[in-house]
């Protein structure tokens, strides 16, 4: 480029720059600026690149030039310099974006032109304007939008800010019914995040469960929440939906964290759950873990007391299935077990150590954790049970957990100090960082495992909060079976059970963030504007965020 000097030339040797990527210029707003230039004068030049003797093509300045004619004026103030085509197109797209005279659909297409006509790269337009790509990115893609669309660009309503949001909508339908309301001020510039999000995961859900997407949103889940963020939750919490009593392989895609707790004596004496489970087993490259508990609380209900001897078909059925966890046969120190049984709480403690040393001598031909389980009646039982472990040399094994059996039948208080007391012990303390996780088996409410979480114990199953179901079959509900009297098909089955699993994670997200003074709507903000940080630099999007 070669700069030729500042002259008064004659307007009508002036043309205006056919590539002008600004299409639109406000009648008032040029009668304004020319009574200005009217009353000041001309404070800066126009300027024009040299065509040929007496002609001239307006590279910066156009609204100037024709504020002149408003003002029947016969000359202008212009510096001329002489240049190529691609280095004149750029001065004049960059003089407009410097002084936001572009809408964004004009530099759009003034981007357009110089990646078409001269070979220009994203890069290369992000050194040109000093942009970033990804700016750069999102104002082109707006070109590829709906006329309709574009046209709320041209009015103002649909502003980079909202648009970064507004173009993950599925479909063109969503969006415009969202330009509509966001023009009819239906809804704030603040809530088009929260809106879209919305919007999204209702498709998202409805295409997994064949619905439509009214039926979706008419099911609020927990507060009309879909889009909170599961990194919430802490990465060593390792949570096992049950699977017993109605769940079915196709469920596993549904489930917020995929891994299953099933009971072993269900599994080995009950047909129907055995056919399910080895459904289960057929699509086990789908889960994250499989746990296998001995299933001592469904051995009672069904009054099976010879199964607590049976440690060694226990094993054998481990050996077959091979899942990633295991659990010794431990026998609970319920109140009603020893009315029924005519045995003392530590008489089942002597019997769960027994199980115990047959499980520490077992050596799996496959990888997995073994867990041994803490019982008792009291604190100090339970911390007992583990010193019997300890003088068993237990704890000095590869891949060994720990678990208290039985906290889901007491209260959260008991839970709280029974747990507290033991992992505050010496004995526990010289041990904990041999153990692979602490387990707390049948806690499925959100608090008391937020609660316990805090206790150092960090794995959970829920047996109290999903309510698994089959059509005419059986629900679980509050760790006792009951009779389904509503008849469900497969289709409304798995859209309650979807919705049940969402709003449990929902919650249980919701009561970590609080454990972690997080505010969630903060949280997901600040994830979310990574995609559009670069818009945070543009005038649009301070008006998009004015409000907030």
């Amino acid at each position: 480029m070669k700069d030729l000097g500042v002259f008064n030339l004659p307007l009508n040797q002036i043309h205006r720059n056919p590539y002008q990527p600004r299409v639109n210029f406000d009648e008032n707003k040029l009668r304004e600026l020319a009574e200005n230039i009217r009353i000041n004068g001309l404070l800066q030049p126009i300027v024009v690149r040299k065509i040929e003797e007496n002609k001239y093509i307006i590279i910066a300045g156009e609204r100037r030039y024709r504020a002149h004619q408003i003002l029947k004026r016969d000359t202008i103030k212009a510096r001329v310099i002489e240049c190529d085509d691609r280095t004149a197109y750029e001065l004049t797209l960059l003089e407009n974006i410097q002084r936001e005279d572009l809408s964004l659909l004009e530099e759009a297409r003034g981007y357009k032109y110089l990646k078409e006509q001269f070979n220009y790269k994203l890069e290369d337009l992000s050194k040109v304007t000093g942009k970033s790509v990804s700016n750069i990115s999102n104002i082109m893609s707006i070109l590829d939008e709906p006329e309709e669309i574009q046209e709320y660009v041209n009015k103002g309503v649909l502003t980079l800010a909202a648009y970064v949001w507004i173009k993950k909508l599925p479909n063109k339908q969503e969006k415009l019914n969202l330009l509509r309301k966001l023009e009819k001020e239906e809804i704030k510039r603040t809530n088009i995040r929260h809106y879209v999000n919305r919007i999204c995961n209702a498709y998202e859900i409805a295409e997994k469960l064949g619905i439509s997407v009214e039926d979706v949103l008419k099911r609020k889940g927990k507060a009309g929440r879909f889009d909170i963020k599961t990194h919430i939750i802490p990465e060593d919490l390792r949570f096992y939906f049950i699977g017993d009593y109605g769940f079915d392989a196709k469920d596993i895609e549904y489930l917020p964290s995929k891994r299953l707790l099933y009971s072993a004596f269900t599994i080995m004496h009950d047909k129907s759950i055995a056919k399910q489970f080895s459904n289960v087993l057929l699509n086990r490259d789908k889960l994250d873990g499989l746990f296998l508990d001995c299933g001592a609380f469904t051995c009672m209900k069904h009054k099976q007391w010879s199964f607590f001897s049976k440690i060694d078909e226990l094993i054998a059925f481990y050996e077959n299935i091979k899942p990633e966890i295991c659990t010794s046969l431990d026998i609970p120190t319920f109140p009603f077990l020893f009315e029924h049984w005519k045995i003392t709480p530590q008489e089942a403690i002597e019997m769960t150590v027994k199980n115990a040393i047959k499980f520490r001598d077992w050596k799996p031909s496959f990888k997995t954790t073994k867990v041994f389980v803490l019982q008792g009646n009291n604190k100090k039982e339970y911390l007992e049970c583990l010193r019997r472990y300890i003088d068993l040399k237990i704890f000095e094994q590869d891949n060994i957990a720990l678990a208290f059996g039985g906290i889901a039948t007491t209260s959260l208080k008991n839970q709280v100090e029974w747990i507290s007391y033991v992992t505050k012990s010496k004995e526990f303390q010289e041990i904990k960082d041999k153990l692979q996780f602490v387990h707390g088996f049948g806690v499925g409410n959100p608090e008391r495992i937020v609660t316990l979480y805090q206790l150092g114990v960090n794995s959970f199953d829920a047996v109290t909060t999903i309510i698994i179901t089959n059509t005419g079959g059986y629900w679980l509900r509050n760790g006792k079976v009951a009779r389904h009297i509503i008849h469900e098909s497969p289709l409304t089955r798995k859209v309650r059970f979807y919705f049940n699993a969402v709003s449990f994670w929902g919650q249980l997200t919701e009561k970590f963030a609080k454990l972690k003074g997080i505010d969630i709507n903060e949280e997901q903000e600040k994830i979310s504007l990574k995609e559009v940080e670069d818009v945070s630099n543009t005038e649009t999007y301070r008006d998009a965020t004015e409000e907030s």
